[in-house]
């Protein structure tokens, strides 16, 4: 191994090589001193970062459901207007609504009156009524009971509704994202209808 060979410039004195070495440990200091400040987070921090998070979920959740719910009342809507189309065909051939799937142009092979998917029921029995409808119930709607908000066509004005019991706030509040004011539904008196 070969010996270091260190070469000493006579011109620099002895107080610059020290003031050198002071200023190099100074400077090692700072640096150990910065590095243990930044290991971790002081609990108010935690406790702010926990908060803003908190504030986020209360408001982001309730229009989360909102949303969702939006979605699957889509699927209702789509299909209860495909019902109705495929109704008046039904009817001008036979001057007559049916209730039963299964006479509708949709395939649907069902022959029955009701028809379930995993969100929503859908009735055709009130369309041989005075008032000739098709409706879908809410199966379960954010848990509350099954039924208590449905979206319907009225064959008779060919108009789409959602209805709610008035004592539902939830189910108001959901067909209220479809039309701002209510009328009196004649299906069901007393309670508000949404047409849209």
């Amino acid at each position: 191994m070969e010996k270091e060979t260190v070469i000493y410039n006579k011109s620099h004195s002895k107080l610059d090589l020290e003031s050198l070495l002071v200023r190099n440990d100074k400077m090692l200091n700072q640096v150990q001193h910065d590095n243990s400040k930044a290991i971790g987070f002081t609990l108010v921090e935690l406790l702010v970062v926990v908060l803003i998070i908190g504030i986020l979920a209360a408001v982001a959740v309730p229009q989360y459901e909102k949303a969702v719910e939006k979605g699957r009342s889509a699927q209702a809507i789509t299909l209860i207007k495909a019902l109705a189309q495929a109704e008046e065909v039904y009817f001008m051939e036979h001057g007559t609504y049916t209730t039963q799937f299964n006479e509708l142009d949709l395939g649907i092979d069902i022959n029955a009156s009701a028809y379930s998917t995993r969100d929503w029921q859908f009735s055709l029995k009130n369309v041989t009524k005075s008032v000739p409808r098709i409706y879908a119930e809410r199966t379960a709607y954010m848990n509350d009971a099954p039924g208590e908000h449905f979206v319907g066509y009225d064959l008779l004005n060919k108009q789409m509704y959602c209805a709610a019991d008035k004592t539902n706030t939830k189910g108001t509040r959901f067909c209220k994202n479809y039309a701002s004011t209510s009328s009196p539904c004649n299906h069901s008196p007393g309670d508000p209808c949404f047409y849209f």
